[in-house]
């Protein structure tokens, strides 16, 4: 909480998956909550556990990433209520089919650059004026582990979310001496129905066991108290990006050993809607 009573925190992305449960855990601060995501169903499912929990209604605009009204709108509403925002959860994202590169439609290349790339990097544009109201303000960007690490038939869910890394490190860099930090978190393999959605099949590449949105909420939560840089999360994840950044002929050896592509039964080629989930 700031100095001023609980904070303001903005999550995107927040009728499930990562964001839901990152959204409770702000809750259970007696933060103040603003949530937004595509499905509204989902949305006032997650404000309802929030007020029980806070005791606080949060606000709930419905909208989506890639649309610049919705996000205007967005930081109108927040103005409106509150004059600031102390913490942005920048997390709506999707995934695509694990498939070889040119196997990927148009479409869905282009949606997941939109929503995973380029809907981010718009958020935190119509944002950041906000963020600066606040006298400590943190910017969190929900990467993956494969921001600092690559594999095969991910290419442009790879893409984008290097992109996002390189989007934050800058961004830091430009904010340094400013009242907003920035912050990437790098979730490993997250149970939620990120995989379901994008028709990716989260086996492709062995039985890694993956964690909980709960464990990576509280991930969150506990970079943003302490100041936190960056975080990767799983031990499968750190351990694969270190060795991708000293050994990166190892990583290639092992990865390019173990990978194949991974076509679930009845995956289509045509991409579901954007999601804001975040099983990374």
């Amino acid at each position: 909480m700031t100095s001023r009573g609980p904070r303001v925190v903005v999550v995107t992305g927040a009728s499930s998956g990562i964001g839901r449960e990152t959204a409770l855990a702000f809750a259970r601060r007696g933060d103040e909550l603003v949530l937004f995501a595509r499905r509204e169903a989902g949305l006032r499912q997650t404000a309802t556990a929030c007020e029980a929990m806070s005791g606080q209604a949060p606000l709930v605009v419905v909208g989506d990433v890639v649309r610049q009204e919705d996000l205007d709108r967005l930081a109108a509403e927040c103005r409106a209520r509150f004059g600031r925002i102390d913490v942005l959860v920048n997390n709506a994202g999707r995934g695509h089919r694990n498939v070889p590169f040119d196997e990927l439609t148009d479409p869905e290349i282009d949606d997941v650059i939109r929503v995973n790339l380029t809907g981010a990097i718009r958020c935190v544009r119509a944002l950041l004026p906000l963020l600066r109201m606040s006298p400590g303000a943190t910017l969190v960007n929900v990467g993956s582990v494969l921001s600092r690490t690559t594999l095969p038939y991910y290419t442009i869910y790879c893409a984008t979310k290097y992109g996002l890394a390189g989007f934050t490190d800058s961004l830091r860099f430009e904010l340094r001496g400013s009242s907003v930090r920035v912050m990437l978190v790098n979730p490993g393999h997250t149970t939620t129905e990120f995989f379901d959605t994008a028709n990716m099949d989260p086996k492709a590449f062995g039985p890694v066991r993956g964690v909980g949105p709960d464990t990576v909420a509280s991930a969150i939560v506990r970079g943003v108290d302490r100041g936190s840089r960056e975080i990767a999360l799983t031990g499968w994840g750190r351990l694969g990006i270190a060795v991708n950044r000293f050994a990166p002929w190892l990583y290639r050896a092992v990865i390019g050993g173990q990978a194949k592509r991974g076509n679930p039964p009845g995956a289509t080629a045509n991409p579901a809607p954007p999601s804001a989930t975040g099983g990374r």
